[in-house]
């Protein structure tokens, strides 16, 4: 993943389940190789610890408003996590989000 990271053109953002605290993620030196960030709620997430967040590239980190734990998700035991960001239009024109150009095939069911 993080040759992916290093390769994508701009801000970036992934969010997820790091089965792991956002500071045990920090401690692999992981966030330093890719130039990211995390961004976290407060609350806990799953059995009283944060492990659904948010690390986002250092160029993007300045949008993020907050991060809150959701506790309408019917992820058991998780909670799901929302990120929302700044815009300003002068600053988004011209920009568009998009996902990885090469998407690993699915594997037969």
């Amino acid at each position: 993943m993080a040759g992916m990271l290093r390769a994508l053109l701009g801000p970036w953002a992934i969010g997820g389940d790091w089965n792991c605290t956002p500071e045990e993620l920090a401690a692999t030196g992981w966030l330093q190789l890719v130039n990211g960030v995390v961004k976290h709620p407060r609350a806990a997430t799953c059995n009283g610890r944060v492990l659904d967040y948010f690390v986002v590239s250092a160029s993007f980190s300045h949008a993020v408003l907050s991060v809150h734990t959701l506790g309408d998700t019917e992820c058991t035991p998780h909670a799901g996590a929302s990120m929302p960001i700044r815009a300003e239009p002068s600053a988004t024109t011209g920009i568009t989000l998009q996902g990885p150009n090469h998407v690993l095939p699915t594997p037969p069911h």
